[in-house]
């Protein structure tokens, strides 16, 4: 989710982080928010695979993403899920989906 708050800083700490997110070796990145279309771009830009860096314009789209990469084994039950964005973008309406879709 978004960062809120940065001002002037905003779009290039998105572009930092899509940046990051591939430098780091990270598997997948999804962005939600206004600013998802710049931390995608940013990511695919350094290198990262247009099928594991997508943009969502909801959650319950993301959501669905994320349900798929598991049911494909992509995401496994020892992996690592970080839901990240400033608290007014409420992501833990992610994980609160995730729970109730997975019975969790």
């Amino acid at each position: 989710g978004d960062m809120l708050e940065l001002g002037a800083k905003s779009d290039a700490a998105h572009q930092a982080l899509g940046k990051a997110v591939f430098d780091l070796g990270i598997d997948f990145l999804a962005a939600f928010g206004s600013q998802a279309e710049n931390i995608i771009t940013s990511a695919l830009a350094a290198g990262m695979d247009p099928e594991t860096a997508r943009k969502f314009n909801s959650k319950t789209d993301l959501v669905v993403w994320l349900n798929q990469l598991m049911q494909e084994n992509k995401i496994k039950a020892d992996d690592w899920l970080l839901i990240k964005g400033s608290r007014g973008m409420r992501m833990e309406e992610v994980l609160e989906l995730l729970k109730k879709q997975n019975n969790i």
